[in-house]
């Protein structure tokens, strides 16, 4: 189970990475820059994998959302679960995913949120 959260987890933190800097880098490789190693290390998907990938970004829509993001709820999950017809295994194993992910995704707009009111304090 930890295997495959760490799996989802890196390849999350890559495509958050990505979308914000993503395309600079490319920029700059395809110039001669030396990219960094997160850009470089591009962690797949094995087949079937996906399927948590995108329970993630389906489960994303129904946090709560307030003066900051909450997590996606319990429920939420095993609903997710139970409408895909998933054993009750697999349900612990995609809520074991899925708060996983779900963690490292907190964390990560909570760092980008203060570096946004840091940089428009200093102005």
């Amino acid at each position: 189970m930890v295997g495959l959260a760490e799996a989802m987890c890196a390849r999350l933190e890559y495509d958050l990475r990505y979308q914000k800097e993503g395309k600079q880098w490319e920029l700059l490789a395809a110039r001669g820059r030396k990219a960094p190693d997160w850009f470089t290390v591009n962690p797949q998907l094995m087949p079937g994998e996906d399927f948590f990938f995108q329970a993630f970004w389906d489960l994303n829509s129904d946090r709560n959302v307030g003066m900051s993001l909450g997590p996606i709820p319990w429920s939420s999950i095993q609903t997710y679960g139970l409408s895909k017809g998933l054993e009750c295994d697999m349900i612990e194993l995609l809520h074991v995913v899925i708060r996983s992910m779900d963690e490292l995704f907190l964390r990560y707009m909570n760092e980008e949120q203060e570096k946004r009111s840091k940089a428009a304090a200093s102005k």
